[in-house]
């Protein structure tokens, strides 16, 4: 699990320097932000072409979808961190759903795993850190509620 967590924060680390580094640029840049939506007499001084101007707020657009969806995703790293401090995994314990072949067989090569709840019969996707995943194999696992990021416990081959 430790590996697990070493990447997910290596992950939360690198999109929270690039959301602090767009918030940066908004503070920088707002009152050209701000001319640009929104009075285009400025803008269209500087700017003479219809296109640079589309082009311009496209981009400004794209970077502020961008900044909201690196928010969702740190969201879920923040709700994960009380259970990474006092080391409250969720477990999982059922069969494999599919095959987990895509990259090299390495102990270290991400891998989306679905897998079957012995108890509730329900299907669960799981992020783990592992070889190459046949189906229907037994796997226990032991994972964080909101990223879903894991590691597995133990996996038995049923043939």
């Amino acid at each position: 699990m430790e590996y697990s967590i070493m990447r997910l924060a290596r992950i939360g680390f690198i999109f929270g320097i690039a959301l602090l580094v767009y918030i940066i640029y908004l503070i920088k840049k707002r009152q050209f932000i701000f001319a640009l939506f929104f009075k285009k007499g400025i803008i269209t001084e500087k700017y003479k072409g219809k296109n640079d101007i589309i082009f311009l707020r496209s981009g400004q657009i794209i970077l502020l979808i961008v900044a909201i969806i690196l928010v969702l995703y740190l969201s879920k790293i923040i709700l994960d961190i009380p259970y990474i401090i006092n080391e409250e995994y969720f477990y999982l314990e059922g069969y494999t759903v599919s095959d987990s072949h895509g990259g090299a067989s390495l102990s270290y090569e991400k891998r989306s795993i679905f897998i079957k709840d012995e108890t509730t019969g329900e299907i669960s996707e799981v992020i783990v850190f592992s070889e190459y995943i046949d189906e229907n194999e037994y796997i226990k696992v032991e994972f964080l509620p909101n990223t879903k990021y894991g590691a597995i416990i133990s996996r038995e081959k049923i043939e």
